[in-house]
């Protein structure tokens, strides 16, 4: 049998399968490490964002603390509400009928022209947060099931009482003003709607003197169960 280097054929071919294997260990193992920093620096990530997420919360604590000392009557009902908010790079068209049922109230009309100055000032302050806030959920650097598995109560709240004052400043001052709060809204009664924990449970805003129902849960079985469920895993809620 003819050698090469006092090696047979046979030796070469078995020398070169070995040295493919070794081969591929070294890049599995390469990959391997890689995957691995690439899901350190995720966590890493995700604890950050968590952390900051925590700090723009905290930071305008007060201010929603004095939010829920307006008069609640302020506070829009769930149908009150568009069930498509405004999409990010388009106009979203409302019939008039719905124009017609998301229209405030004579007491909601009441309460927003007794707002003083000062109390527009500072629910305008809790719009621009929550609008900072919105952006960074849409943009992917706050994880949405993060978010709205801690905040989704409080965003639900705070849309609500803050909504009457959007649209005024929309209608006074022109253009967009806050539309991210819809999404985020929206956002929260999917989240609301099909967690296991929330589905059953109605929202209030309250005060020291009184309690106003602000959302309840959708009844329909098919959505909550199925559909909404199947849109939280498609765009990774």
């Amino acid at each position: 049998m003819p050698e090469f280097l006092g090696m047979t054929n046979i030796e070469w071919v078995g020398i070169n399968v070995i040295a493919n294997i070794a081969g591929i260990m070294f890049i599995s193992l390469t990959l391997l490490l890689a995957l691995l920093q690439v899901k350190q620096a995720a966590h890493s990530f995700r604890f950050s964002a968590v952390n900051r997420l925590q700090e723009l919360f905290d930071d305008f604590r007060e201010d929603r603390t004095q939010l829920f000392r307006l008069p609640l009557d302020i506070a829009l009902q769930h149908h009150q509400f568009s069930s498509k908010p405004p999409h990010l790079a388009s106009k979203t068209y409302t019939s008039e009928g719905n124009q017609r049922k998301m229209s405030l109230t004579l007491e909601q009309h009441s309460a927003l022209n007794k707002l003083t100055v000062d109390e527009i000032e500072l629910v305008r302050k809790i719009i621009i947060r929550l609008n900072d806030i919105g952006q960074l959920v849409e943009e992917g650097f706050i994880p949405k099931g993060v978010f709205f598995g801690k905040y989704h109560l409080l965003v639900l709240r705070c849309c609500h009482m803050v909504e009457a004052v959007r649209r005024n400043i929309e209608k006074e001052e022109g253009g967009n003003f806050g539309q991210r709060l819809l999404r985020l809204r929206k956002g929260a009664t999917k989240y609301h709607n099909t967690n296991p924990k929330q589905r059953d449970t109605s929202v209030y805003v309250s005060n020291k003197s009184c309690r106003v129902l602000i959302y309840e849960p959708s009844d329909n079985f098919l959505l909550n169960i199925f559909i909404h469920p199947l849109n939280r895993v498609i765009k990774n809620y």
